[in-house]
């Protein structure tokens, strides 16, 4: 119905003052309330016989108890309101009635004399033409609220977060009394807890409420929603208004129906300022998540800032704003590669080399700053490593590069020379808006989707030069838990109990931290960082944003399917050499399974593993063939820098050992038990910069391959791992390392122990 109805149903002559705009309600897929708005305010029309009788009758009591009984003047309230302003020679009390209310509000009438005599004058007109729950509804639903919020309803669903049939006796009575006491919301709440115990008091003896249920809800403390001034989906509103058919989009009634689903923005927004507030200490302030349907491209969660009326930047809607995405860029680069040729079992190097920019050369380095030699394709992407990615860029070619990006819908204004090969590095700047899109092609075959803030607005699909195949390759290395715990570690935010491909991204200088994550159905763009460019205190995607992605999936899950990428036609499993990518050959003593096109499965046989035969290896006279692993020339630099892959290394590690050793050796048969990582004698440093979780010395075995079973012991005492390769948290101090292993065989071997030094 709404509030039209008083207009028009005035005399003649009274209708030349209306000021009537239309009121406009935005409404979620599920019908809920989003934001209405009406000549400036915020409310939502609701019949009198949807309120509850509580609430109505407790407004009536607080306001204007004489209401019923009235012709639109109380005038025995008028004559005691105007002794005690006269004793106190100021206004401390009026007598507006509601009916008065209801007309001084509809044509905006001043509090002077004049304006109060037209105010008694009009309540008498109104009485005659309309009846008392005509009068009531247009007083309940017009009846204004602190910051802006208009009508009852309103503001129950954002004071309290409910539907007022929802709301219990304590918060009714709040409700009733805010009105006359708005400022106690902030700054007097004594008081108006003491005004809503009253009113309860009153109204529990009128009613014949028993006492101690009234006392119940007297000791209820008041209590509201952390974003009571309405304002939480500002920047989503803010969107809706700039799509330029807006207007088409707004039904006869007013009403807007969208795609948001304002069960899950609730959510998202209690979850970003949770962990936004642990991240407080590393100095970051400022976050931002969408959530977007891959199917049609709806809009289904879009939280700007965390906090809009936080002064401090919170008014910024972050996810417009254009940032430097660092490495989530590094999955186009990869997708390039695949489309011109390359396979995910293809060696990229992870050495130190210099690169030109626009600005220049530039030596890039790992987040670690460790280098880590040959490195499968999909570990380099899993793992996020950035020399093989910039090794990767330098390949493929900038300019194809540049050219591939724009295509994949990302607005660069400068051309290729430019950015040079930082663009895998993403020194690039987009908005997170941007990136949702293009990584919806990943989950689409290819094919980007245009997000829908409207239920009824067309599908909007664009075609990208990525293709199926690699959009598949890239997703399930994005998906492998196993292929990046190498960096990310055992324990992390994306180790999740259903599909989802992962991408973080940190900026220069730590001013930036972004994780993507998608599947089948969703994806989800996360953001955290200060919106005045303030650096963060060495905050990654395992600590920055990524909990927040873990957070919003999960809830993701309660709800929906959280299905994997389909696999596309034409793709096909093989097994490849773990070292060198190629088909395994008679020396490859680990290998790995691999996805590929039909047409790109790996056919060179692997010639990095060899067999050398060396004299009195295990003793006098006791020869022995040894399996070593000899890298390219490309590499060589590398190895003289890392003498444990250096050829004389490999085979002193199988033929030097001491005599008692050699014989317990021989005992078992194997000859392979041995600590690769780290060097025996290394020293290393804990970084007070970076979070200790994150700090950890990876140990590896040089030998993975029929192992049954692995007990690591820290100085004498047994661990709780039992992986050949594992992370273990730096303690300071002088720490000595070995292993017992079984093999399949039933043997069982020790390792030589190691001993290392951290700082």
């Amino acid at each position: 119905m709404g509030g039209a109805w008083f207009y028009q149903s005035l005399p003649g002559h009274l209708q030349e003052n209306k000021n009537i705009s239309q009121k406009i309600v935005i409404k979620d897929r599920h019908g809920q309330v989003v934001r209405s708005y009406s000549y400036g305010d915020s409310y939502d029309w609701l019949a009198l016989s949807d309120m509850p009788e509580d609430l109505t009758e407790l407004i009536v009591l607080a306001e204007d108890k004489n209401f019923y009984s009235h012709h639109g003047i109380d005038l025995k309230s008028s004559l005691r309101s105007v002794w005690l302003n006269l004793k106190e020679m100021k206004v401390v009390s009026g007598a507006s009635t509601i009916t008065q209310q209801v007309y001084r509000q509809s044509f905006s009438i001043d509090r002077s004399l004049v304006g109060k005599l037209k105010t008694i004058a009009g309540s008498i007109k109104v009485e005659r033409h309309y009846s008392k729950n005509e009068i009531l509804e247009k007083y309940l639903n017009t009846l204004p609220y602190a910051q802006r919020l208009v009508g009852v309803k309103r503001a129950g669903e954002v004071l309290f977060g409910k539907d007022l049939h929802l709301l219990g006796l304590s918060e009714l009575a709040t409700l009733a009394i805010l009105p006359r006491s708005p400022s106690g919301l902030k700054q007097r709440p004594e008081k108006l807890l003491k005004q809503r115990n009253d009113l309860l008091s009153v109204y529990g003896e009128l009613k014949k409420i028993p006492r101690l249920e009234i006392i119940m809800a007297q000791k209820d403390p008041i209590s509201f929603n952390h974003d009571y001034s309405g304002w939480d989906n500002y920047h989503y509103a803010k969107n809706l208004f700039s799509e330029k058919d807006f207007l088409s989009h707004i039904s006869s009634n007013g009403r807007v129906e969208t795609t948001l689903d304002l069960y899950l923005q609730k959510e998202v927004q209690a979850i970003l300022r949770t962990q936004l507030k642990e991240l407080t200490k590393f100095d970051v302030h400022h976050g931002a998540v969408m959530v977007m349907d891959n199917h049609q491209g709806d809009v289904l969660a879009y939280v700007g800032s965390q906090d809009v009326l936080n002064t401090n930047g919170g008014q910024y809607d972050a996810l417009q704003l254009k940032r430097q995405p660092g490495s989530a860029l590094k999955p186009m680069t990869f997708a390039l590669a695949l489309i011109e040729g390359h396979k995910l079992s293809n060696v990229l190097p992870d050495i130190p080399s210099y690169y030109k920019t626009g600005l220049g050369q530039f030596l890039p380095r790992n987040y670690d700053q460790t280098f880590s030699g040959p490195r499968l394709m999909r570990e380099a992407l899993a793992n996020s490593l950035n020399l093989p990615a910039v090794a990767l860029a330098q390949d493929v070619g900038i300019e194809d590069l540049h050219t591939f990006y724009k295509a994949m819908g990302l607005s660069l204004d400068k051309d290729a020379s430019f950015y040079g090969v930082g663009m895998t590095l993403g020194n690039i700047e987009i908005t997170p808006f941007e990136l949702i899109q293009v990584y919806s092609a990943f989950a689409r075959e290819g094919k980007r989707i245009t997000p829908r803030f409207f239920k009824d607005k067309d599908v909007i699909e664009v075609a990208t030069p990525l293709t199926p195949h690699a959009a598949y390759l890239i997703s399930d290395v994005l998906s492998d838990k196993i292929a990046r715990r190498e960096e990310f570690g055992e324990n992390n935010p994306f180790d999740l109990p259903f599909a989802l491909s992962v991408k973080t991204g940190t900026s220069t200088d730590f001013r930036d931290n972004w994780v993507v994550g998608y599947n089948r159905d969703f994806t989800v763009v996360v953001w955290v960082g200060n919106t005045d460019q303030r650096p963060m205190k060495r905050v990654s995607g395992i600590t920055g944003a990524g909990p927040v992605l873990r957070d919003v999936t999960r809830y993701l899950a309660t709800r929906f399917p959280m299905r994997p990428i389909p696999i596309v036609s034409g793709i096909k499993t093989a097994e490849v050499c773990a070292l060198s990518g190629h088909k395994p050959g008679s020396h490859c003593q680990h290998t790995k399974k691999e996805l590929f096109t039909d047409e790109s499965v790996p056919t060179k046989t692997c010639e990095w593993h060899q067999e050398i035969f060396v004299k009195d290896c295990l003793g006098p006279m006791l020869d022995q063939a040894v399996k070593v692993s000899i890298l390219p020339d490309d590499y060589q630099a590398w190895v003289k820098e890392r003498p444990d892959w250096s050829v004389e290394d490999q085979i002193n590690r199988e033929c030097s050992f001491e005599e008692k050793k050699y014989q317990a050796i021989l005992a078992t048969g194997n000859f392979d038990a041995v600590i690769a990582k780290p060097i025996s004698g290394s020293i290393y440093a804990i970084d007070p910069n970076i979070p200790r979780s994150l700090q950890k010395l990876k140990l590896s075995l040089s030998r993975f391959h029929q192992v049954k079973d692995v007990k690591w012991k820290h100085n004498g005492r047994q661990m709780k791992f039992n992986s050949p390769s594992i992370d273990w948290p730096m303690e300071k101090g002088l720490h000595q390392f070995e292993a017992e292993l079984e093999f399949d065989n039933g043997n069982r071997s020790q390792t030589p122990s190691i001993e290392v030094k951290v700082l």
